[in-house]
């Protein structure tokens, strides 16, 4: 009798033990694969080339003769194909940072320059106005500066170690790359500009304050890229513009 129990027992545990298994068997489908574990190894370290400024690219800090690492600068990134700028500072931080703002100088003075010949060559304004105006130019004088911008980098770093700790960044922009970036947007303003000015020309009534400033900012933002194209492009060659300055000053007066 006790032998009996125990073989009722010993097969009450084995079913249990089944039932428990056929449990976890069911909840991976053969349809359905484990997650994979991917490896720090398989996960690309460095971003393609050509990225924005916003992105970095890991640089190894180089050593040696400062003098040989600008003249390998010089053949890696040949002016007629890039911009460049260099920093210098203590720390490689600053030097990086100071590297890219010396890459914008030449276009934000570009920018500058073409906004206030603009805004001249659309004649005098009332006061008011006026002040609208050069605001709105420093507005879209930055977003043409970033985007002409966009696909700079730092591209190599140095330390001079004696006498003193000295870090050397240089920043680079594609000329090529900037200007493809560029010319879509100058071709979208200048459709712009052409369909707002005939659409104005035939109106009867007189010009909406906001259409009017919309009118002055796609103007001011087409002459910004524009003067930044001309700084990317070897020999400063720029694209006409289908509208001339003092049409649009004509028709700001008249709103």
């Amino acid at each position: 009798m006790r032998n009996r129990f125990v073989q009722m027992v010993i097969i009450l545990l084995l079913l249990m033990v089944g039932g428990q298994g056929c449990t976890r068997q069911a909840v991976i489908t053969p349809d359905r694969k484990p997650p994979t574990q991917t490896s720090p190894e398989a996960i690309p370290a460095v971003p393609s080339k050509g990225i924005g400024m916003k992105k970095r690219i890991p640089i190894s800090v180089k050593t040696g003769d400062r003098l040989g690492w600008v003249e390998n600068a010089l053949i890696t990134y040949p002016p007629n194909r890039f911009l460049t700028g260099l920093g210098m500072a203590s720390d490689r931080n600053t030097a990086e940072q100071r590297s890219l703002t010396e890459l914008e100088k030449p276009l934000a003075f570009s920018i500058s320059g073409r906004t206030k010949m603009q805004i001249e060559a659309m004649g005098t304004f009332p006061a008011s106005l006026d002040r609208k105006t050069h605001k709105l130019a420093a507005k879209c004088g930055n977003h043409a500066l970033q985007e002409a911008i966009s696909h700079g980098r730092v591209a190599d770093v140095f330390i001079e170690e004696t006498p003193a700790a000295t870090f050397y960044a240089l920043a680079v922009l594609d000329r090529h790359a900037c200007v493809n970036q560029l010319r879509p947007l100058i071709a979208e303003m200048d459709h712009r500009l052409k369909e707002w000015v005939s659409r104005f020309e035939k109106a009867d009534v007189p010009m909406h304050p906001a259409d009017g400033y919309a009118l002055m900012d796609a103007f001011l933002y087409r002459e910004a890229l524009d003067a930044a194209l001309a700084a990317a492009t070897p020999g400063g060659k720029s694209i006409p513009i289908p509208v001339q300055p003092k049409t649009i000053g004509r028709l700001l007066r008249e709103k």
